[in-house]
């Protein structure tokens, strides 16, 4: 029996990986429509503590993905079940694929430093909320 995972299982793991992160971008699409459409403008520092806490988990997971992405995209270049090839998208022309990995590992580097600051940055402006909190005024609790 080969223990050796197939190239169908490569597809499946593949189609697992973009469809989640489909769901990730449309879930934050809706976060970023529910909180930037709300009909009073007006986001209460508890709302915005829960909001910027979930922003920061959210940039942490992202974190776990960048981190992830070029050892896995170093594994590409050496699994024996495929050939990764690469070509210019201008001109058609081969390009040697470890070169441009290289080259997707560095920005992915860059990217997890600002990734992580930002995470950071959510986490002190929550810190700053973490004990606001609102009543309604008078007038409006006769309303």
């Amino acid at each position: 029996m080969n223990a050796e995972p197939t190239v169908q299982h490569l597809n499946y793991e593949t189609e697992q990986m973009v469809a989640a992160a489909t769901e990730a971008c449309d879930a934050t699409q809706e976060y970023a429509r529910a909180a930037n459409g709300n009909r009073g403008h007006v986001i209460p520092g508890a709302t915005a503590y829960d909001l910027l806490g979930n922003t920061k988990a959210l940039l942490w997971y992202l974190g776990e993905v960048i981190d992830y992405l070029p050892q896995g995209l170093q594994a590409s270049l050496r699994d024996d079940r495929i050939r990764v090839y690469d070509r210019d998208p201008y001109t058609g022309a081969d390009r040697d694929p470890a070169t441009q990995v290289a080259l997707a590992t560095d920005h992915l580097r860059q990217l997890r430093q600002l990734v992580g600051e930002a995470a950071a940055v959510a986490e002190a402006a929550q810190t700053a909320l973490n004990s606001q909190g609102w009543n309604a005024t008078a007038a409006l609790e006769d309303a």
